[in-house]
């Protein structure tokens, strides 16, 4: 059927050959483009899926530690009003002291022996029970200074 070409048969039949063994390793290699796309494209969405999922337990852990700082800010503030109404309630007995003994000394001048032995006992007594009452609340105050070293010491900086 081909007789016209002659020689060249040969060549032609050749040609031809080589253009299918090229076409099928054309289509195999696209093929083989595909499959990995369609591999490329489940790593993108699994990647895409983790990064989500860090993203919500990162959002998570922000807000955890977010409300962890803030109540920690708001306790820090009530310790502070407490311990300015302490001191203001301290500085009032200090004063009330200061006119106490005042008052005392302008009183045991006028005042007979007597009088003056009983209210020194009883003044011995007061004061004794004031001093038990600041070691005491002394022995609480190194009690928690100890326990905010602790803390301090233990969280990592």
């Amino acid at each position: 059927m081909l007789n016209f070409l002659g020689g060249y048969k040969y060549v032609v039949d050749f040609m031809v050959i080589a253009l299918l063994v090229a076409g099928i390793g054309y289509g195999v290699h696209t093929y083989n483009s595909w499959q990995q796309g369609i591999g490329e494209e489940r790593i993108q969405v699994r990647w895409d899926r983790q990064r989500l999922v860090d993203s919500e337990a990162l959002n998570q852990l922000k807000t955890q530690y977010q409300k962890e700082k803030d109540d920690a800010a708001t306790q820090s503030t009530k310790n502070i009003a407490i311990a300015a109404a302490a001191a203001s309630a301290a500085n009032q007995s200090g004063r009330v002291l200061n006119d106490t003994i005042k008052s005392l000394i302008i009183a045991s001048a006028s005042g007979n022996i007597e009088a003056n032995r009983k209210y020194t006992a009883a003044l011995g007594a007061v004061l004794g029970e004031c001093q038990a009452a600041y070691r005491g609340m002394a022995d609480k105050a190194q009690g928690h200074a100890n326990d905010a070293l602790m803390f301090d010491q233990a969280w990592p900086h």
